[in-house]
């Protein structure tokens, strides 16, 4: 294997960084595409298609090497938490379920960024 098959791009690390250090998003659409950065990332947000009132579906296209770019959508169903913080309630890749784990562990970092907004007055 080369040396350039092994090397992760400047821009990626920076993306990688900022989701993990970010605050809680804000809207559904926030939430999904963070969503979709952290599973595919360099992935290009084609078109949003909201349905309300909780369910958003983003398109996107991801480059590959030597090939056409690979199209899919995302869907995220979101609903409300009781501290008013948008939450996965489920979210399909591709057609490909999210674990209810994934789902978990994902929530629960939102609950402890929205704790801590609260905690620290700035939410």
């Amino acid at each position: 294997m080369s040396a350039r098959a092994h090397r992760i791009p400047p821009f990626a690390c920076a993306a990688v960084f900022l989701l993990a250090c970010s605050a809680e998003p804000e809207t559904p659409v926030e939430l999904c595409a963070a969503l979709l950065a952290s599973k595919l990332p360099g992935a290009e947000v084609i078109t949003i298609a909201p349905q309300p009132p909780d369910r958003i579906e983003l398109h996107y296209a991801l480059a590959v090497e030597d090939a056409a770019p690979v199209q899919g959508q995302l869907v995220c169903q979101v609903v409300r938490s009781q501290l008013g913080g948008p939450r996965l309630e489920a979210a399909t890749l591709d057609g490909r379920p999210l674990s209810d784990t994934e789902l978990v562990v994902r929530n629960a970092n939102l609950l402890l960024d929205e704790l801590y907004r609260i905690g620290t007055g700035s939410g």
